[in-house]
């Protein structure tokens, strides 16, 4: 199972991080935006993502 992290200055920023890093490996992923989104946890803090594994 692997995670990834993704980090960003604020909200919006990490948001556009995460949807670079779909778009980028989305052939790879198999799956659509809203079944990723749904793989997704914001910290609080709002500065960083953690994408599940499948």
């Amino acid at each position: 199972m692997k995670v990834v992290k993704i980090r960003g200055r604020n909200r919006i920023d990490v948001k556009k991080r995460v949807l670079d890093y779909y778009f980028c490996n989305r052939d790879q992923l198999g799956e659509s935006l809203k079944e990723f989104f749904k793989r997704c946890i914001i910290d609080p803090d709002g500065k960083t993502v953690i994408i599940r594994g499948q």
